[in-house]
């Protein structure tokens, strides 16, 4: 997921969050039930036919060229704005295919076409000048967002930006989904105005997406730089040409050889978007990174043919310790209403990072119900290899709650760590930290491992399951099988919570 709306506020006391779900639910239902109901809505989409990828759009006329899928978020002030300058003189200089996602209000907002702001007017002539492609930024609620909604915000940029096709977000890749973002890919299709349509799920989709009209570009990956090397896509990548595929990646390191081993990684998995920032969450799209001008340099050689050696992925110098290498570690972590006596292995991710913030490990265990919303490591705990002994911070994550950061827990290699128990080499993990309100894993998010901030995108996939317009439970947030008001009651009470 790219981006989320902003702030809202819950002024609602603990004790009125039940009732206060059920009303809420109740307007939505019938607000929904008369707006599709509307005759003004039942109109016939318009379709034509289209090509399913159309690179020459880009100027990509060659499937093994590299182009940028830039989040361009950073809002232009000035004429010109700086940044939007520089990405302008880059185009011009390198000539490298370059998508821009524009998103004035995380999406349109309310534009007419007598008084567009001008910041965004002036500066997107002068993208326009330079050859850049621009799509404007439309969030979908992973299939929620009821698709006349979404059908009024591409015809707000049809009428107000002079854009040339549509990035939708928060896109559900399960074959379930597929009539839903068929019946929007036609619908972008069939503006005179509109060519290209970019679909971000962030993660790898069902190929009867491919094999359909529903995209032009797919983000298939959108994460933070240190998994990226270790990422492969489906195996079906291969039968498709990469200009299909984009990656978006953040929060990397600033060294310049580290950067081009992620383009290599890039082109050597056959993708034919990238675009890596130094930017961090929660919005690591609205900055250029420093390297940026390194960045696409590298793309423009890769796509001259002047290497043909990818770089070689830079590898940490550690000294091993002679013996077992085999660690465990053991600890306990709050998730306050949690409906479930166990955590299942797949529902828990854990990192190891050091110090230098390299991630070392990623793995997951079960846990297990120890007390009142006080849950341990299943059996012995967690075993990994470790390269070498030090201070690392932990971090842990569930698919349905905020991730949390534990840090100063020291590891030797080949040595168990229980912090179960009180224990000065557990750091932020011993119980009396991580057990604290501020350190428990709150439930209310539906991203799985990745954005980590639980907020009306949410609220939005919450309603439609609860209403049973989808047969998905990614906010079953307490794990018991169904999406009730309990998971309502947590969602209210975890409102607008960000993880570590």
């Amino acid at each position: 997921m790219i981006m989320k709306p902003g702030k809202i506020r819950f002024s609602i006391n603990y004790l009125s969050v039940t009732y206060f779900a059920y009303v809420v639910i109740v307007i939505i239902n019938i607000i929904s039930l008369i707006y599709t109901n509307s005759p003004s809505n039942k109109s016939q989409l318009l379709t034509k036919k289209v090509n399913h990828s159309n690179p020459a759009i880009l100027g990509q006329t060659s499937f093994s060229q590299l182009g940028i899928l830039l989040p361009l978020y950073i809002y232009p002030a000035g004429n010109p704005n700086p940044d939007w300058q520089k990405i302008a003189d880059t185009q011009k200089i390198q000539n490298i295919p370059v998508v821009a996602i524009v998103n004035p209000h995380s999406g349109p907002g309310v534009c007419s076409t007598s008084n567009p702001d001008s910041n965004y007017k002036n500066n997107m002539q002068v993208l326009r000048n330079a050859g850049v492609t621009m799509v404007g930024y439309v969030a979908t609620g992973y299939g929620s967002k009821l698709s006349n909604n979404v059908k009024n915000e591409i015809d707000q940029y049809a009428n107000c930006f002079d854009v040339k096709g549509i990035f939708f977000d928060e896109v559900n890749g399960n074959a379930s989904f597929l009539n839903y973002y068929k019946e929007l890919y036609n619908y972008v299709k069939s503006k005179s105005n509109f060519d290209l349509v970019v679909i971000n799920p962030g993660q790898n989709i069902d190929e009867v997406f491919l094999k359909e009209n529903t995209f032009d570009i797919a983000v298939i990956y959108e994460d933070y730089a240190n998994n990226w090397l270790s990422y492969n896509p489906s195996s079906y990548i291969s039968n498709y040409p990469n200009c299909y595929f984009s990656t978006l990646i953040h929060s990397s390191t600033t060294e310049i050889q580290t950067i081009k081993s992620y383009i290599d990684h890039a082109y050597n998995h056959k993708f034919g978007y990238v675009y890596i920032t130094d930017d961090r969450m929660p919005n690591p799209w609205d900055s250029l990174p420093p390297y940026w001008q390194n960045e696409i340099e590298y793309i423009r050689i890769i796509n001259n043919g002047i290497t043909t050696t990818p770089t070689p992925t830079p590898v940490p110098t550690v000294t091993v310790t002679p013996g077992p290498q085999t660690t465990t570690l053991s600890f306990k972590v709050g998730i306050p209403r949690m409906g479930t006596s166990e955590v299942p292995q797949e529902k828990v991710k854990v990192d190891i990072v050091n110090s230098s913030g390299t991630k070392v490990y990623t793995g997951s265990i079960a846990l297990v119900r120890e007390g009142d919303g006080i849950y341990r490591t299943k059996s012995n705990g967690l075993s990994f290899t470790l390269g070498v002994s030090g201070t690392y911070r932990v971090y842990v994550k569930l698919t349905t709650s905020i991730g949390r950061s534990y840090s100063n827990v020291v590891l030797n290699t080949g040595s168990v760590l229980d912090c179960t128990t009180e224990n000065t080499s557990c750091g932020d993990l011993k119980p009396s930290s991580s057990l604290l309100s501020g350190k428990s894993l709150l439930l209310g998010d539906t991203d799985t491992f990745s954005y980590n901030w639980i907020n009306i995108a949410d609220f939005d996939i919450l309603v439609s399951e609860f209403l049973g317009r989808v047969t998905t439970k990614y906010t079953d947030f307490n794990l018991d099988n169904s999406v009730d008001v309990l998971d309502l009651e947590v969602l209210g009470l975890n409102f607008n919570k960000r993880g570590d």
